[in-house]
């Protein structure tokens, strides 16, 4: 009888282990495949920085910054005396 229970005993301990070790092996291929598709992603991150670096760089190509020359007034900043002459007429 000693012996009967014994060995019952073993046969659950070793099925519960058999669940854990299922239960463990579909975890490492779940890890297995969340490391394949984080590869991919960082892949795929590298490739979007190289084009928004590449996209950034074109937008500057067309940019020209010209220095050194000497300006006159503008338009808006000639018509401020006569702008500020007519308000002293009609106050006046």
């Amino acid at each position: 009888m000693k012996l009967k229970k014994s060995l019952d005993f073993l046969v659950d301990e070793v099925s519960i282990v058999k669940q854990q070790q299922k239960t463990i092996l579909a975890q490492v291929e779940e890890v297995r495949t969340l490391r394949l598709q984080n590869t991919k992603k960082e892949k795929k991150i590298a490739v979007l920085e190289n084009q928004v670096a590449e996209l950034e760089q074109y937008t500057w190509m067309n940019i020209i910054i010209i220095t050194g020359l000497k300006t006159k007034l503008s338009y808006a900043q000639a018509s401020l005396p006569i702008l500020q002459n007519s308000r002293q007429t009609i106050q006046r």
